[in-house]
C-alpha cells in the first residue's frame, strides 16, 4: 500500500551550527569523515526527536515542550540494494561507526535504513522526500541532513502545525500503522499503541482514533484485547513507572481499547493471551542490527511476492462474486463499495455511479492529506481531558 499524499508542502532551513546544533554538527561530521576515510559509501539523517525539538522551536513551543533528545535516531542511507548490502559488510561495518560516534547509545532499532534516490522536486532531494512521506504521524514529518558542511532541517507543513497544536494523527504512507478495511482506511494496532504512546508521554494533547477503527480492531481481535503485543510493549515501557501505568490505563479505558481497569490486570491479560497464541512467555529483547536488516529484507520479499500474486488473481477473476455495500454515514455517505469475494478486489462508486480508486472517498482523501478541519470532531480524543489537566 502506497499513497503519496498530494498536499505536502516541504520547509527547508539551515540550522546554525551552535547549541545543541553544534553537538549534532560535530557528531554527524565525524561520522560522515570516518565513512569517506574507510571508503563506505553512505550519509546519515537525523530524524524523532531531536529533529522534532528543532521544529518545536520553530513553532515556538515553551522550551520543555520542544526539549532537544539526548539520544539520536539516525537514517542510514545506501546507494545499493538492501539485498546487495546485506552480501558485503559495509553496511555493517557502518552501523558500528555510528554506534561508536555516540559511544554505543545509540539502540539497534534506532537505526533505519533508506535507499539513495537520485534527484529532487522543487529543492527537496528525493531521498529526504521518501523519508518525510514514510514516517508514522505527521509529527515525524521531520529530519536533520549533513551536507557540504551544513546542518539542514526538513520538516512538512502538517509537522509544523501538529507539533504546535500538539496532535497525534497518524501518515497513510506508512503500512504498519494503517492499511484499507473494506474500501476504507483503517488504524492497524501498532498505529493505535503509537498514538497512546504519544499520550502518555505529553507528546500530543489530541489523538485521532475513530470509533470505527476502534470497533474494526476489537472485531478482529475477536474479543481478546486489540492491542495485542504492541499492548505488552507499552506496559514493559512504563513497568517502572506508576504515573505513566496510571495515565495509560486511563487513556485506553477513555478510548474503548480495553475494558481491563488496573495496569497490572491489563498487562496479565495481554501476557495470558500472548502465551496461549504463541506458546511461549512474551519476552521483549533488542534486535542486533542485522536480524533487523535481514527481517526487513525477508519482510519486503514477501510482501513483493503477495502482491504479484493479488495482481494476478485479480487480472485473471471475471468478479462473480461481488458484492456492492452502500456507505450510510459520515463523509462517505452515498458511495458505495464493491468487493469481489474472490480475489478480494475493490472498487468505489461515487453518488454519480462512476468507478473511482480507493483514494476517492472523501474519509480517505482527508486522512491522506492530513486535513484536520474535515476529519470527524468524534474521532479526536482530548487527553488534557481524560486526565483531568
Amino acid at each position: 500500500m502506497v499513497f503519496i499524499p498530494r498536499r505536502e508542502k516541504i520547509y527547508r532551513e539551515t540550522l546554525p551550527c551552535e547549541g545543541m546544533g553544534k553537538e549534532i554538527f560535530g557528531l554527524l561530521k565525524q561520522i560522515n569523515d570516518t565513512f569517506e576515510e574507510e571508503g563506505l559509501p553512505f550519509n546519515i539523517m537525523v530524524k524523532g526527536g531531536t529533529s522534532r525539538g528543532f521544529v518545536g522551536e520553530r513553532a515556538r513551543l515553551p522550551a520543555k515542550k520542544c526539549a532537544i533528545a539526548t539520544d539520536l535516531d539516525l537514517v542510514l542511507i545506501h546507494m545499493l540494494t538492501l539485498e546487495k548490502e546485506l552480501k558485503g559488510k559495509n553496511i555493517f561495518r557502518a552501523a558500528e561507526i555510528m554506534q561508536k560516534a555516540l559511544n554505543g547509545t545509540l539502540s539497534n532499532e534506532d537505526i533505519e535504513t533508506i535507499r539513495y534516490k537520485p534527484g529532487e522536486v522543487s529543492g527537496i532531494p528525493n531521498t529526504v522526500r521518501g523519508v518525510l512521506l514514510s514516517r508514522d504521524m505527521t509529527v515525524n514529518e521531520t529530519v536533520i541532513t549533513f551536507k557540504n558542511g551544513r546542518l539542514v532541517l526538513y520538516y512538512t507543513d502538517e509537522c509544523l502545525r501538529d507539533i504546535r497544536c500538539g496532535n497525534g494523527l497518524l501518515s497513510t504512507n506508512n503500512s504498519t500503522v494503517v492499511r484499507p478495511h473494506v474500501g476504507r482506511l483503517t488504524i492497524l494496532p501498532y498505529g493505535a499503541a503509537r498514538l497512546i504512546r504519544f499520550a502518555v508521554e505529553d507528546k500530543a494533547k489530541f489523538i485521532y482514533l475513530p470509533e470505527r477503527d476502534i470497533e474494526i480492531l476489537w472485531n478482529e481481535a475477536h474479543g481478546k484485547e486489540p492491542l495485542g503485543v504492541y499492548g505488552l510493549m507499552l506496559c514493559h515501557r512504563y513497568q517502572d513507572f506508576s504515573e505513566l501505568q496510571e495515565k495509560l490505563m486511563r487513556i485506553l479505558v477513555s478510548t474503548g481499547l480495553t475494558k481491563e481497569k488496573s495496569f497490572i490486570g491489563y498487562r496479565e491479560k495481554l501476557k495470558k493471551e500472548f502465551f496461549i497464541k504463541n506458546g511461549y512467555e512474551f519476552q521483549l529483547r533488542q534486535r542486533t542490527f542485522e536480524e533487523i536488516l535481514h527481517s526487513r529484507k525477508n519482510r519486503m520479499e514477501t510482501q513483493k511476492i503477495g502482491r504479484t500474486f493479488r495482481k494476478d488473481d485479480r487480472d485473471n477473476c471475471c468478479h462473480p462474486e461481488t458484492t456492492e455495500d452502500r456507505i450510510e454515514n459520515g463523509p462517505d455517505m452515498g458511495y458505495s463499495v464493491l468487493h469481489c469475494k474472490d480475489c478480494g478486489f475493490l472498487r468505489i462508486k461515487n453518488k454519480a455511479g462512476r468507478e473511482l480508486g480507493m483514494e476517492a472517498l472523501p474519509s480517505n482523501r482527508n486522512l491522506m492529506d492530513a486535513n484536520i478541519k474535515a476529519l470527524p470532531d468524534m474521532g479526536f480524543f482530548n487527553i488534557g481531558k481524560i486526565l483531568g489537566s
